[in-house]
């Protein structure tokens, strides 16, 4: 995801927000741009593929590409924090990566989400870095932001920095590269507490969600799905949940 610094932090400022109730999916269907999902795309990428069915799935295609589907959020994380979906991965020639280098940091699948900026909450040289990046885009961008991963080298639970977004952006894997290929499975991830554990205050209430398939820096081809994605009051006994944090020092 070379020269994708913003790549999973923007959000189209003109998506509509449907509020979501306990326990409510996000809508999927054939017709995503209906049902108010944007795919993001960068320049000099080739985009990835994002493409709904109708039971309920979305399919991402990533071939040497990199775009995000976003989808806005009304979420109080208060009610509902936990956030569960079902991902699989169908094929995938990614190596596994270290995810914390940047230009390495191809993955089959991810699921983000992102927070508004709070200046308050911000060091000076994030403050300075979100007016560059703001000014850039000339879009609504994510303050800090919560990553979920299928690939990279690794073990389940193991937490890296973003090396794009540094001290504002955190990736957890969920399921290394070499998790069985065609086999769906299910997460389930309480967002308040990861952002707290993150970051080291509350978290406001988040302001979208990014599917993403990554693939431009390897020259690589991969294809998942993921459904089933809704924000629910606990992450109940029997669901699969994110196992145990383990934070993962950055080698430089």
């Amino acid at each position: 995801m070379s020269g994708g610094a913003i790549g999973v932090v923007v959000v189209g400022a003109c998506l509509l927000a449907t509020p979501l109730g306990a326990a409510d999916t996000l809508p999927i269907g054939p017709d995503l741009e209906a049902l108010e999902w944007r795919r993001l795309d960068f320049d000099g990428k080739p985009p990835t593929m994002f493409v709904g069915t109708p039971n309920g799935e979305i399919e991402i295609i990533a071939d040497r590409s990199m775009s995000v589907l976003t989808h806005k959020l009304m979420v109080d994380l208060n009610e509902t924090p936990c956030l569960s979906w079902r991902w699989q991965v169908r094929e995938s020639s990614i190596p596994a990566a270290d995810l914390s280098r940047r230009g390495e940091d191809d993955r089959p699948l991810m699921v983000s989400v992102g927070f508004p900026f709070q200046p308050d909450r911000a060091t000076f040289f994030e403050r300075v870095r979100y007016a560059i990046v703001r000014g850039v885009t000339g879009r609504e961008i994510s303050g800090r932001l919560l990553a979920y991963v299928w690939g990279g080298k690794g073990q389940r639970g193991d937490v890296v920095a973003s090396p794009q977004l540094e001290t504002v952006g955190q990736m957890r894997i969920l399921r290394p590269t070499d998790t069985p290929l065609g086999v769906w499975a299910q997460e389930a991830v309480d967002i308040r507490s990861e952002f707290e554990a993150a970051f080291g205050f509350q978290p406001p209430a988040p302001m979208e969600i990014g599917l993403s398939g990554d693939a431009d820096d390897t020259g690589s081809r991969s294809v998942g799905r993921i459904a089933d994605l809704r924000f629910m009051r606990s992450c109940v006994p029997g669901s699969t949940t994110a196992g145990e944090r383990k934070v993962v020092p950055k080698i430089e």
